[in-house]
């Protein structure tokens, strides 16, 4: 697991600075606002019946959505990907 998170936030990192080599600092921190909505949320549905492993979960799955939401976004704006 520590491996799986440890891929996540570099990928996260390489994808974030891609956009900031681009100038454009706006897209990552409204895909990070939506990222902490998702953690919300699913932290709420989740903390009731995993207790402290779904809050755990709701994590990952926010990064995750952050993650390829970025990606996605960067592969339409750079068409030679």
């Amino acid at each position: 697991m520590v491996h799986c998170w440890s891929l996540g936030i570099f990928g996260l990192k390489v994808v974030t600075q891609a956009f900031f080599s681009l100038k454009d600092t706006k897209t990552p921190l409204w895909v990070s606002l939506g990222a902490v909505i998702v953690n919300l949320g699913a932290g709420l549905m989740l903390m009731g019946p995993m207790r402290h492993g779904g809050l755990a979960l709701a994590t990952t799955i926010a990064a995750t959505f952050n993650f390829l939401f970025l990606f996605v976004i960067l592969v339409r704006r750079i068409k030679w990907f």
